[in-house]
């Protein structure tokens, strides 16, 4: 089946993009022209600053051996997505994209039309004018930082599960690390026993939480100890988005809704499914939340 003969254009190659263009593929023949833009690297958050890197320093046994690994691993994972949009016949182009209405113009100038536009752009970390100069789950898995080795002591800012499950990370591997929130609790949103059980394993750990702590200027750090703010994500929004068009759709982290790596390829298998004239169902109650402590 063929939709158009204008290309289905998907901007963002993390996992909503890259599952979205390898799904419309299962249900659209080759005559149907995907094209896939990426402005960085294949794989998005989830494979360089996310998911990946955070459960592989959770399995490293030694610190000294991880930005080396983790290297390796990306490499091997990045040509594995690249791999499967080439024999699905996609199209890759990387470069930033700006949506102008029906068009997509390229940083070349080049202008590319499309009959559907899918926006995969993934999100960014929250920062905090408190702590300009603090880490984020994006900088700290940066070569860069890196290539600096840890920190003997972190300071995390946000007790939501990417700073509880990289906090329990650190103190496993000895580092002293400590937890401030906000809110009167951390992972409130956790069932009562599932919270439990983990406040346990976090003591255990000799995780310092402090909670309620409402004037975060007046935090006094230790020395040596390195700030990393994870107080959320905010989706990354493109130049010109108020020009879309009907035929556009928002996935992933940029549609607003569960910033989670499954939850996207969920909504690329729905999306996929809607072009098709089918109809697959997402049960929000049911997206499984991962903590690894």
């Amino acid at each position: 089946m063929k939709l158009s003969n204008k290309p289905i254009i998907i901007i963002g190659g993390g996992p909503g993009g890259y599952s979205a263009a390898l799904e419309i593929r299962k249900r659209f023949s080759e005559e149907q022209k995907i094209i896939l833009i990426e402005k960085n690297k294949l794989g998005g958050a989830c494979l360089h600053v996310g998911c990946i890197p955070s459960k592989q320093l959770h399995s490293i046994e030694k610190l000294e051996d991880f930005s080396k690994s983790l290297a390796k691993n990306k490499m091997i994972l990045e040509k594995g997505i690249a791999s499967e949009l080439k024999a699905a016949d996609i199209e890759i182009i990387f470069d930033e994209a700006r949506v102008e209405g029906s068009k997509v113009r390229l940083s070349n100038g080049t202008e590319l039309e499309y009959s559907h536009l899918v926006i995969a752009t993934g999100s960014k970390p929250r920062t905090l004018e408190e702590f300009p100069q603090a880490l984020t789950s994006d900088t700290f898995f940066s070569e860069e930082n890196l290539a600096k080795g840890f920190a003997d002591k972190y300071c995390f800012i946000g007790g939501g599960y990417i700073g509880v499950e990289l906090a329990s990370m650190l103190a496993a591997h000895g580092k002293q690390v400590r937890i401030i929130e906000v809110q009167d609790n951390i992972l409130s949103f956790l069932d009562k026993d599932i919270h439990s059980k983990l406040m346990q394993s976090l003591k255990s750990q000799k995780i310092k939480i402090e909670t309620a702590v409402k004037d975060l200027s007046a935090i006094k750090l230790e020395l040596g100890e390195e700030v990393f703010v994870s107080v959320g994500r905010d989706p990354v929004s493109l130049a010109s988005t108020q020009h879309l068009t009907p035929n556009t759709h928002i996935i992933g982290d940029a549609s607003q809704e569960i910033a989670l790596a499954h939850y996207a390829y969920a909504q690329a298998k729905q999306l996929a499914a809607k072009l098709a004239g089918e109809i697959y169902e997402i049960d929000k109650a049911k997206v499984p939340l991962v903590i690894v402590v």
